[in-house]
């Protein structure tokens, strides 16, 4: 079994299959008796998981994302169960709770609503509905009737409503289901039996890599700098327009913003578009340089929304032009993100931070300030299909020695 140490990896990158195992071994994560045990068997099914995801990746460039939120859209085609880019597939496997948002082309005068399940089903437990004044209501909760231990399913959840949908939401408990609850496909059925299928679905957080490049030319993806200016992230969910901390929850953050001119707030604003609710405490510089507790408490966007901005009032009678968003990552739910931080004055008018910096940010080498060990990630840039083909031989090769080192290993402890 693994030892009581922490390794935190951001899913999407992986060590290659033998040096992911010496690195555990040499680091005293593994050892070598756990190798050729269960722990070192899941070893190499991440790597085999890894080639495939590989050998389907840049297939779809100019088209959906795999695994992105656009792969529920339209009827079902993931063809066999498991992980399947045809499919949308939430960031972490179980870092949160997630959602999926769907639109239909036109209202349904629906009585059931239909997930196709494609890997690791039974996480679905809320479907909400939308009526004409864009008001949510709860049309079902419970649990999914597609039990855990199935490889795939279709879940039908009746509905009873009194007028047309043209828009749902699905609540998956993410975290109560573990693996990638990956969904292929969300319909609503009508009396007369015909499913229609979703036209536009957004999700709160995708494996997929990001749609469009970083806008504004504010810097490197997810980085400190993505919350300098204007507000620019589209909508809720993850995005590298966006400062996010380096781990979902290993330490407490902050994020200091610096603004062109001093100014006399009487709010800051700040637009959380990714787990919100975990700013406990804002401070704010004099011109002497002495920090000064400006707001403390709890962040008035509920952890639970999927999105927020969050309005503090200052208390303080002096202007300013820098402070610092003290954030209780540990206590918060998977990456918080923040897309901009602004001073607001008492005629409503608002400046946007000129300059930022944060204790972390995902995509940079971090300090090992609670002892993990955080991998760097690697650029978000596409790859071309050699590039990527090059890769798959590689790890095909890695895998080879990898079980043989397990064999070796069995052999050894056998004798």
């Amino acid at each position: 079994m693994f030892h009581t140490k922490s390794l935190t990896c951001r899913p999407n990158h992986y060590l290659p299959g033998a040096t992911l195992l010496v690195v555990l071994v040499s680091a005293g994560f593994l050892t070598a008796e756990d190798a050729q045990s269960t722990s070192g068997r899941i070893l190499t099914t991440r790597v085999r998981s890894r080639i495939t995801r590989l050998e389907i990746a840049g297939q779809s460039a100019y088209g959906k994302r795999n695994w992105g939120p656009e792969q529920a859209e339209g009827p079902p085609d993931a063809k066999a169960p498991g992980s399947n880019p045809l499919a949308w597939t939430s960031l972490t496997a179980d870092g949160q709770i997630e959602w999926l948002l769907c639109e239909y082309e036109s209202a349904v005068e629906a009585r059931t609503v239909v997930v196709h399940e494609s890997a690791f089903p039974g996480a679905l437990s809320k479907v909400s509905i939308f009526d004409a004044d864009d008001n949510e209501i709860v049309a079902w909760e419970g649990d999914d009737p597609t039990p855990r231990s199935k490889a795939r399913g279709v879940s039908v959840i009746p509905i009873k409503v009194k007028f047309p949908v043209s828009r749902i939401r699905l609540t998956i408990d993410s975290p109560a289901a573990p693996g990638w609850n990956e969904i292929d496909a969300v319909g609503l059925e009508d009396s007369r039996g015909e499913v229609h299928w979703a036209k536009r679905v957004e999700a709160s957080t995708s494996y997929a890599t990001p749609r469009n490049p970083v806008q504004g030319g504010t810097g490197v993806p997810y980085s400190a700098a993505q919350a300098v200016g204007q507000p620019d992230t589209p909508g809720p969910g993850d995005h590298d327009t966006a400062w996010c901390p380096a781990t979902a929850g290993g330490q407490p953050e902050w994020i200091e913003c610096r603004y062109k001119t001093a100014q006399k707030a009487t709010e800051i604003v700040v637009h959380e578009n990714l787990s919100p609710g975990g700013i406990t405490k804002i401070g704010v510089f004099d011109d002497d340089g002495n920090e000064v507790t400006a707001w403390e408490g709890i962040d008035p966007t509920p952890r639970d929304e999927p999105w927020g901005v969050s309005v503090f009032p200052v208390n303080v009678k002096f202007a300013f032009r820098k402070l610092k968003l003290y954030v209780d990552a540990p206590n918060s739910t998977g990456y918080h993100e923040i897309d901009a931080v602004g001073l607001r004055d008492e005629d409503g008018q608002t400046q946007w931070a000129a300059e930022a910096e944060a204790s972390s940010s995902w995509g940079s080498y971090q300090g090992a300030l609670t002892g993990d060990l955080v991998m760097p990630a690697m650029p978000a840039t596409d790859r071309s299909f050699q590039e990527l083909k090059k890769e798959v031989e590689s790890l095909r090769k890695q895998m080879k020695e990898l079980e043989k080192q397990l064999q070796e290993l069995s052999k050894s402890r056998k004798e």
